[in-house]
């Protein structure tokens, strides 16, 4: 007859190590993949940019069912956009790209605000691009010293 020996408490303590990181690495790729489809109407409008178009209203359509599969491209216009982006190329955008399309965006309303001053638009352009700040907080100061 085989005796039964009691599992050390280094048997125990592997086990809920294999579990812990099992639950980790469960949450960084569910993380990871919810970040992807939150930041997808960026990740489309920097590719756009990119290729120099300036989309219309209804030329594409990001939807989320809530099916637990994510933000996905419903409508694209390829007459307009040219071809769909592929997971590859929405992978490929980086922050960098994401946060550039964020600043133009914001620095050409503060252009239809100010009627294009090129002073004041070549002073903001030079100092974001000199990397200190965005374009964001650049104007988030001048908004502040404004009376």
């Amino acid at each position: 007859m085989m005796k039964f020996e009691k599992p050390s408490i280094y048997s125990y303590r592997a086990g809920w190590l294999i579990v812990t990181a099992f639950i980790i690495g469960l949450a960084v790729f569910v993380f990871a993949a919810v970040a992807q489809a939150a930041n997808l109407p960026g990740r489309v409008e920097a590719i756009l940019a990119e290729r120099g178009i300036v989309p219309g209203e209804g030329d594409y359509n990001i939807r989320n069912d809530s099916d637990g599969r994510g933000a996905y491209i419903a409508e694209w216009d390829e007459m307009i956009l040219g071809p769909k982006p592929t997971g590859g190329d929405l992978d490929a955008v980086t922050s960098a790209q994401i946060q550039a399309v964020i600043d133009q965006e914001e620095l050409d309303r503060f252009n239809a605000r100010i009627q294009g001053d090129p002073l004041i638009r070549a002073m903001i352009s030079r100092e974001a691009r000199r990397g200190n700040k965005t374009v964001q907080q650049i104007l988030d100061e001048l908004k502040a010293e404004l009376p």
